[in-house]
């Protein structure tokens, strides 16, 4: 058995959130003295997604950045004894302000020392849509499966907004008084993160209410809490993110309640302009 230390590389472009996603490996692997690393592509769809109010070209240069730095301590830690060699991996490594940021070193035992990199960026990064970032996008694609199904059709990615404020939002109808359906998962990590991501929608939905750039009654808010809170603060932060939100003069519901996916179709079916919804 070998031991390969790693470091999970994360993309957090708002540091007032603390919101990031898993976009890469780096491992220095003990028995081969060789730092190794996996990135995601630089066209990350998921990602671009998921930080819509982010410009994609910053996730893009972020990613072709890192990789010229890896690849450079790649070749630098080449030849040099293992102390030396996992001293300047823990050095670069290293807990680190910006916008790529990584994980605390952790360590692995693994029998094939060329695998693990592979092994831990498809259970890490690859595979990893249940994490904070993810968590919306599965909502997402659960309700356009339901839409679709339902023959509904006018739902989909649009720009809102105006100079000021532009976003991309995800379930837009094609109508001029658009409705809006915004799921909200709040399975952040810290309370700070489950906080601020209710009060930085709760600011944009209310910054378009009192420009009429949409009309409340034309916002819908699905709302999924963590399933897997383990701490007290956590729970009262939800309840407060909650809170916030249900202060919107907008329809808010729980996602997982049994009525959730009646009242999602209800609402969009007012909104279908294919169905003889608003215009």
């Amino acid at each position: 058995m070998n031991v390969a230390h790693y470091v999970i590389v994360r993309f957090r472009p708002l540091l007032e959130t603390g919101e990031y996603a898993n976009v890469g490996i780096v491992a220095f692997d003990e028995n081969s003295v060789a730092l190794e690393y996996k990135l995601a592509p630089r066209r990350f769809r998921r990602v671009t997604q998921f930080f819509d109010n982010v410009d994609a070209e910053i996730y893009s240069d972020s990613m072709l950045f890192i990789d010229k730095e890896l690849a450079d301590l790649s070749l630098f830690v080449s030849g040099k004894p293992r102390d030396t060699a996992l001293g300047i991996f823990s050095s670069f490594v290293r807990q680190r302000e910006g916008i790529i940021v990584f994980s605390p070193v952790r360590s692995v035992m693994t029998p094939e020392s060329g695998s693990v990199v592979d092994q831990l960026f498809d259970r890490l990064v690859r595979r990893n849509i249940d994490g904070p970032p993810m968590r919306e996008l599965r909502m997402v694609r659960k309700i356009q499966s339901s839409l679709k199904r339902a023959h509904i059709n006018s739902f989909k990615a649009r720009r809102v907004g105006d100079e000021l404020m532009p976003l991309r939002l995800p379930l837009v109808s094609g109508s001029s008084r658009p409705f809006v359906i915004k799921p909200m998962a709040f399975d952040q990590k810290t309370t700070l993160g489950i906080i601020d991501h209710a009060n930085i929608w709760r600011e944009r939905l209310s910054y378009f209410i009192e420009k009429n750039i949409l009309d409340p009654k034309n916002i819908l808010i699905p709302i999924e809490r963590s399933t897997k809170f383990d701490d007290e603060l956590l729970e009262d932060a939800f309840d407060v993110a909650s809170d916030q939100i249900h202060r919107l003069p907008v329809e808010v519901i729980d996602y997982e309640s049994p009525s959730a996916d009646q009242t999602i179709m209800d609402f969009a079916r007012r909104g279908d302009v294919y169905r003889g919804g608003l215009r």
